[in-house]
């Protein structure tokens, strides 16, 4: 009986602490740690950065610039030794050690290994993956290789053939063959013509599409038809979020609704 109520004792705590809504603050010493909703110090403050939780758990980076995962006690439940990582999107995370990008689950097995050069979140099943750029140059930056998607155990979907690639958002991905963008579904088929400078992740149903260059080309929208549905006029153009996006015209920064209006 004691035992039981030892065991019930625990969970209880443990359901509490995970209830807890905790926020990352940085002291006087550039160093951070989280505080609970009244301002309680729940995880001291020793870590080079700390990010937000997801889902109970939190991305941290140490004074050696490793990072890792803690829960909400402050245990580490996953290793602080990577290069770099993302946050958990649809049960797994990127990871990067040595210049190599993988995936991990959240008990910190490697689900999918480390050897891509660049990777995207998983989106509706899928992740964008970059395989066969070299570093090189002031900077140590990427160049060459090829995108392509992978499912969640690592197998190629999409070929690795595309010169650039967005995740996959409302059914379909942007990718860039050559200097022109279009958007494909899971399936490679195809929306749209080669035709596009520049494009973003599909939201609420529409997605924006630049023609021109970065410096004078214009924005506009087209639909999960492929159907160019607000004009493509626009200096700057962002997502649809709640029915708007913020665009710009004439130097003049406004809210358009889905008829442009």
């Amino acid at each position: 009986m004691k035992k039981l109520i030892v065991i019930l004792i625990a969970v209880l705590l443990t359901n509490i602490v995970n209830a807890q809504d905790l926020k990352a603050f940085k002291n006087d010493k550039e160093l951070w740690g989280y505080k609970d909703e009244n301002g309680k110090e729940i995880i001291p403050a020793k870590y080079n950065y700390a990010w937000s939780f997801n889902d109970g758990i939190a991305r941290v980076r140490n004074k050696k610039m490793k990072y890792g995962f803690i829960d909400k006690t402050g245990k580490v439940v996953i290793p602080v030794k990577y290069d770099e990582t993302k946050d958990f999107s649809e049960g797994l995370a990127a990871v990067n050690f040595e210049n190599k990008w993988g995936f991990i689950d959240r008990t910190g097995n490697v689900i999918i290994p480390l050897k891509y050069d660049e990777v995207g979140y998983f989106s509706e099943g899928l992740a964008k993956v970059r395989f066969g750029a070299v570093r090189g140059g002031k900077y140590n930056t990427l160049s060459g290789g090829k995108y392509g998607f992978i499912d969640k155990s690592g197998n190629e979907i999409i070929p690795f053939k595309y010169e650039d690639a967005g995740d996959f958002s409302e059914g379909f991905a942007y990718v860039r063959v050559g200097k022109k963008y279009h958007f494909i579904d899971k399936k490679e088929n195809e929306l749209g013509l080669l035709e596009y400078d520049d494009a973003g992740d599909f939201s609420e149903g529409l997605a924006r599409v630049r023609i021109g260059n970065y410096f004078d080309g214009k924005w506009g929208y087209i639909d999960t038809t492929g159907k160019r549905v607000i004009e493509v006029k626009f200096e700057e153009a962002s997502d649809f979020y709640d029915g708007e996006a913020r665009v710009k015209l004439n130097g003049q920064s406004m809210y358009i609704d889905k008829t442009g209006s």
